[in-house]
């Protein structure tokens, strides 16, 4: 909502070659250097991990949108932030079975994402309905997601009761992360990614090493991952960030800003143009 179009661009690009591809090869290849260490990821939970930093470090460079904390700012549509999540969900679905295939897992990574994401989605109600009375669309839809990310690090090595556990712990970390935490601190991380994407998903690595690893030791290698990860990933980006906005190309001006990125970048809307008859 106030990146250049140019900057998403390269930045996309840059987290590609500087942070992706590192961090597959340190996972997954047998000798990465997390794989050799014993690190346990199913299907990218440091990928989450990476992300949340990452878009705490593009937040605190680019600065918050105008008017941000003095008026309410929430979901531009609502029906469509669900839509969206469904999307997610069905594309993390298919991924964690994809992978239970590949590796002839016992486990079913389909059945146990929509479990934990189930999960999720109960927990972020309960805390909420406790907090604030109220159980919302967007809260139930952001525990879905808290909990299907937690579940990513052990997708097809779990049990669907396990799973229901990661939900559940996974929609709680959600909660804190981008409801809680946020009242700390006054960055702008407009859709949440590091309270709903990293610290669900360092919860999952957590619980993967305590019951796929089924040992503290493991648990803990599977936080110091998490931690190394997100350091590396958030210095990335701050550091392409920063030079993006020393030359000027990062954030949009305020008239733009207040205009809209999708007239100012794209030259259309959502809404029906008005018509008078």
């Amino acid at each position: 909502e106030r990146l250049r179009l140019s900057a998403v661009v390269m930045i996309s690009a840059a987290w590609a070659g500087l942070v992706l591809l590192p961090l597959v090869y340190w996972i997954w290849r047998p000798t990465g250097l997390m794989a050799i260490e014993g690190v346990m990821d199913w299907a990218g939970a440091l990928m989450h991990v990476a992300t949340g930093a990452g878009a705490l470090a593009l937040a605190i460079v680019t600065g918050n949108r105008h008017s941000y904390g003095r008026v309410p700012m929430p979901p531009y549509h609502l029906g469509l932030a669900v839509f969206g999540a469904l999307i997610m969900l069905v594309g993390w679905i298919g991924f964690n079975e994809s992978g239970a295939v590949v590796r002839e897992s016992p486990g079913s990574g389909a059945v146990n994402t929509m479990v934990a994401a189930a999960g999720g989605l109960f927990m972020w109600s309960v805390i909420e309905s406790i907090n604030r009375g109220i159980t919302s669309t967007l809260g139930m839809v952001s525990g879905a997601l808290s909990g299907a990310i937690a579940c990513s690090a052990a997708a097809g090595w779990i049990s669907p009761f396990a799973a229901v556990l990661f939900g559940f712990f996974g929609g709680g970390a959600g909660y804190f992360g981008a409801v809680t935490l946020r009242r700390f601190h006054t960055r702008d991380d407009s859709l949440d990614i590091f309270g709903i994407h990293a610290i669900p998903a360092t919860i999952g690595l957590v619980m993967t090493g305590l019951i796929v690893g089924a040992t503290p030791a493991v648990a803990m290698i599977q936080f110091a991952a998490a931690i190394a990860v997100g350091l590396y990933a958030f210095f990335i980006v701050l550091l392409i960030a920063s030079l993006l906005k020393w030359l000027g190309r990062l954030r949009v001006n305020y008239d733009e800003e207040d205009a809209g990125l999708d007239i100012v970048s794209h030259g259309e809307t959502v809404h029906p143009p008005q018509s008078t008859l």
